[in-house]
């Protein structure tokens, strides 16, 4: 009896070990972590099927608010997904392809290049850092990330809670990561954007050409980077500039690191083009399609996504991907979705011309969707 009283108790302490073990996880994966569309999209990559991708994306804010992978796929027939996120950096690019070509080989890689742009107050920025080290598996590579740049303590990044074990004072929502984990896929493919836009300012630069040296740890940075793309197999790699309407001196800095960007690309061998040269045959309004200086909203977005979705087909002899069964239904679900996502902000920016600056995006996350089931197919 009392070895069997004994026994009890120890098949109950495992089992509350256990229980606490499966709580931590559970909680560290959804909610106890920045839950925010920058991890959404980043941990969506990992949902996608390995090798079923054709064109991965990489980039900072300016990929994601440009171009759309669900519409993409609803105009072309072809699979795409965005690896980016907020102020993603030249110095994380190795990391983020290495993280690529362990579950994709795309046909194409486009790279939205104005993380190498960066000074060195962006190339180690923290909240950029953590946007990716936060959201990617367990792995050397995490491993090489963390010893690089980790500026916390080691354990903060392999186990996020550490680190947000405070967040649900924030009321954060755990149906953004858990939904599209419980579904197997992202159902909008990284989408983001925003529903608002922005008059042009009187004063802005005009583009005239010229270099700018791109900072000497940016350069360092983009070199490795290169290298690892010399390496890769990936036979289309393509850097680009999104649409922008250039403001002052801070962003002309900018535009000519830009054109040493496209200098150094087409050196190496790599294609390069700035599609900010293309706005008018794109049909974008300066006036209606930007929401800030960088950033194109949904209206632009949609424009350009059916223009460089085009470029890219036509450039590299793309045709619509192979899909059967479940991720052809799945895909078609996309398709539907981003549809009612850009008939939503149709529907909503008539509604709401007066105080539209009062709930500027339309992204990814549980509220969106909600509001996109309500509308039919």
């Amino acid at each position: 009896m009392k070895n069997k009283t004994i026994r009890n108790r120890i098949i109950a302490i495992a089992s509350l070990i256990v229980f606490i073990l499966c709580l931590v996880f559970v909680g560290q994966k959804f909610y106890f972590r920045q839950v925010d569309h920058n991890a959404v999209r980043v941990q969506g990559f990992y949902l996608e099927e390995d090798n079923s991708l054709d064109v991965v994306f990489m980039g900072s804010s300016e990929m994601y608010n440009c171009f759309c992978s669900a519409e993409f796929y609803a105009k072309e027939g072809i699979t795409s997904y965005p690896y980016a996120y907020e102020t993603n950096p030249v110095s994380m690019w190795k990391f983020e392809l290495k993280e690529i070509l362990k579950h994709q080989k795309p046909k194409v890689l486009v790279i939205e290049s104005n993380g190498t742009c960066y000074g060195d107050d962006q190339l180690y920025k923290y909240a950029a850092i953590r946007n990716l080290v936060d959201n990617i598996p367990l792995s050397q590579n995490k491993t090489d990330l963390i010893n690089e740049f980790g500026t916390d303590s080691a354990l903060s990044y392999y186990m996020p809670i550490v680190k947000y074990h405070e967040k649900w004072k924030s009321g954060q929502n755990p149906r953004n990561l858990l939904v599209p984990w419980l579904q197997g896929y992202n159902k909008l493919r990284g989408a983001f954007s925003h529903t608002y836009s922005e008059p042009l300012p009187e004063k802005t630069f005009v583009p005239d050409g010229k270099t700018k040296d791109l900072s000497p740890n940016a350069a360092k940075y983009f070199d490795e980077f290169l290298e690892l793309c010399d390496e890769s197999g990936i036979e289309h790699i393509l850097f680009f500039r999104s649409p922008h309407r250039n403001y002052d001196q801070e962003k002309r800095t900018h535009y000519l690191r830009y054109n040493k960007t496209a200098e150094i690309v087409e050196e190496r061998g790599y294609e390069y083009i700035d599609t900010d040269l293309f706005k008018e045959e794109m049909g974008i309004d300066m006036n209606t399609d930007f929401f800030d200086e960088d950033h194109l909203n949904a209206s632009g977005q949609k424009k350009f996504t059916a223009w460089f979705g085009r470029y890219l087909v036509e450039k590299y002899n793309l045709t619509p991907t192979k899909l059967e069964g479940k991720q052809k239904e799945e895909w078609d679900i996309s398709a539907d979705y981003i549809d009612r996502y850009f008939r939503y902000y149709e529907i909503y920016i008539e509604e709401h011309k007066e105080d539209l600056k009062k709930d500027k995006e339309l992204k990814e996350v549980s509220g969106i969707m909600k509001e996109l089931d309500k509308l039919s197919s």
